[in-house]
């Protein structure tokens, strides 16, 4: 969708937005809770108020409204402010020895990267594919309806409202819609705040956890080498999970170093905590409450410590998913877990079409495309991680044990991810810090150095420059020339992105269905459709029953008197996506669509207006405000093929 642009006093609020709803709420209210890390245990402590605050008004019927979610968050710093009575109290962190200094020129160079990327996230907003129709569009349907009580969706209203079947925790859409109602706008460049926060507090977090290993010159190798990584850029400022999920893990990493160095019970307690957050930034990330508390008892804990930091994780994670099993059935939403919890027959049939799809790229010549691809995405740090290895291997233990679990849930999630693996390793963007950290040793290796130490910088520069103009246009072209320096391919790209889109054609489609429904295949198109005004809804809405029904109608003139009952006027699908010309392969119905002609045809998108098929199945042509040629009907369809136009 084509973001609003903000106003001068939107941009003027953004700053006390970030500063009110992602710090000081959970800074007042954890005072007296011993952390040694008070500003990165503030945000966490933020973010799970706002949380709570959504699931408590959901809960109780209270709208989601400034007044509401601005009430409940100052009622808890104040709360906390008198409970701690103004007192701090933090776990004293252990420091490093200062052995060196770091010249200006990397803070200079690392800063202006990440700032490149903060610009990025505004002037190209929410730039993720998966913000068009899952976190940024959760986020601007909580603001306009106030209220959370249809996702995950399981009704036909429901579906109306978010038409993917979708059960992820939602906290990346909560911080979203802070920022939305704490600045009166909706503007998708607004979130380019969020964004820029990320990036701050993942490159303090590396460079204080690469200084505590490797001394003062690990902090510049690291900040240099995120900025040299486009994948970490592209992956942030995406605006999506990944940044959030980059800044958890890294704070898992930090926490114990901590521990490791002075045990307090405060600090396995924040541990638990932090990956219960993680939890509730993406589901898969479950996988981090168990691991945190087996990488404490590595770090010398005891079981007690061990397991306070278990039940921390999973009492803050708990809440959400437990209301997804009393809404659905299944605490993990929308999937099916073998079979042990309900589903959406409709939504495991389109992961199986993405897995089918996906599956094709396991070939070695596939392979031999994606890995340079990944290299380039990686970059400097990839390389340099490795040197860590024969390096305080005790102390990086955790760090590379974080890594290797952010490594393992990409892998997992390719099958899954209709992008394909490109689109797939934005996952990978949580890994990159870390692997920044463990590059840090190689600033021991500048120290007393003048002359490599010139020529690293030069490298880097080169490298960095490079980066900044690469991360910009990754996901298309990855592998688009050094040189000559143009932004040429990433106009293009914004180019192309527009023509998907293709607001227009779903605001009049939405004109014309007026109170009737829209189908269509594609959960983005039925975002568009419905930020349009339209009633619009994917398959997997027991709406489409008459689609997915595994006992087909007779034959196409019945399909659409079935739909019709079901106030259906327009079935919308798109010809230009081989997941969705699969999902034709498993149902007959929908392979009677593509078997016939559309009423009208944009792009790669058809247009089948069931009234008008209805009532004239002889007379196509008169209808079509663009003259296109029909299709021959498929081999296999159970269709009865419409007649040409004359």
């Amino acid at each position: 969708m084509i973001s609003p642009p903000a106003s001068l006093s939107a941009w003027l609020l953004l700053l006390p937005a970030l500063l009110v709803g992602f710090f000081l709420p959970g800074y007042l209210t954890t005072l007296r809770l011993p952390t040694p890390a008070r500003a990165f245990t503030s945000v966490i402590a933020s973010l799970l108020l706002l949380f709570a605050g959504v699931l408590l008004c959901d809960l109780v019927g209270l709208p989601l409204s400034l007044p509401v979610l601005g009430g409940w968050l100052a009622l808890a710093s104040v709360g906390g402010w008198c409970f701690s009575h103004g007192k701090i109290h933090a776990a004293p962190p252990r420091v490093r020895p200062r052995d060196g200094t770091t010249p200006v020129w990397i803070w200079l160079l690392g800063g202006s990267g990440l700032a490149l990327c903060a610009l990025h996230a505004a002037i190209e907003p929410v730039a993720g594919w998966d913000n068009v129709f899952r976190w940024n569009h959760l986020a601007l349907m909580m603001r306009a309806t106030e209220r959370i009580d249809y996702y995950p969706p399981v009704s036909t209203e429901d579906f109306f409202l978010y038409p993917w079947c979708d059960g992820i925790p939602p906290l990346v859409s909560v911080s979203n819609l802070w920022i939305y109602l704490f600045t009166h706008s909706d503007s998708g460049s607004l979130i380019s705040g969020r964004v820029a926060i990320e990036l701050a507090l993942i490159a303090a977090l590396a460079m204080r956890l690469s200084g505590k290993l490797w001394g003062t010159p690990g902090p510049g190798v690291t900040l240099l080498a995120l900025v040299c990584s486009p994948l970490f850029l592209y992956s942030v400022f995406i605006a999506q999970e990944t940044g959030l999920t980059a800044f958890v893990v890294l704070l898992l990493a930090v926490l114990l170093a901590e521990y490791r160095d002075s045990p307090w019970l405060s600090t396995a307690l924040w541990l638990g905590i932090t990956a219960g957050t993680a939890a509730l930034i993406r589901d898969y990330n479950l996988l981090f409450v168990p691991l945190a508390a087996v990488l404490l008892l590595t770090q010398r804990a005891s079981l007690g410590h061990a397991l306070v930091a278990l039940c921390a994780g999973t009492l803050t994670a708990a809440p959400w998913y437990a209301r997804n099993w009393f809404k659905t059935g299944n605490p993990l939403f929308a999937h099916d877990l073998g079979g042990l919890f309900p589903s959406n027959a409709a939504h495991l049939d389109a992961m199986r079409t993405i897995r089918l799809e996906v599956s094709r790229l396991g070939e070695i010549s596939h392979f031999v495309v994606w890995v340079p691809i990944l290299l380039i995405g990686l970059g400097l740090p990839a390389l340099l991680s490795l040197g860590s290895l024969r390096r305080f291997r005790t102390r990086i233990a955790p760090a590379w044990c974080l890594l290797l679990a952010v490594a393992l849930l990409w892998w997992l999630s390719i099958p899954s991810t209709a992008g394909r693996l490109s689109y797939s390793m934005r996952v990978l963007g949580a890994a990159i810090p870390l692997m920044c950290v463990l590059a840090g040793w190689f600033g021991t290796k500048l120290l007393g150095r003048p002359l490599i130490t010139a020529l690293a910088g030069i490298f880097a520069c080169l490298l960095a420059t490079d980066t900044a103009r690469r991360s910009w246009a990754f996901l298309y072209h990855p592998k688009v020339a050094v040189w000559p320096y143009e932004w040429v391919t990433w106009r293009n790209t914004l180019g192309d992105r527009a023509v998907k889109t293709q607001v227009e054609i779903w605001q009049v489609i939405a004109r014309e269905a007026g109170d009737q429904a829209i189908i269509t295949e594609a959960a983005s198109a039925a975002a568009l459709s419905v930020h349009a005004g339209g009633r619009t809804t994917t398959v997997f809405s027991p709406l489409a029953d008459p689609i997915i029904n595994p006992i087909p109608p007779p034959n196409f003139s019945s399909l659409i008197s079935a739909l019709l009952q079901n106030q259906v006027r327009f079935v919308v699908l798109h010809d230009n996506n081989q997941i969705y010309r699969d999902d034709s392969e498993i149902y007959p119905q929908l392979r009677m669509f593509y078997a016939n002609p559309p009423t009208a045809r944009s792009n790669e998108i058809l247009v089948y207006d069931l009234r008008f098929l209805r009532d004239e199945f002889t007379r196509l042509g008169i209808y079509l405000p663009v003259q296109t040629k029909a299709k021959p009907p498929d081999s296999g369809s159970d269709g009865e093929p419409i007649a040409p136009r004359g």
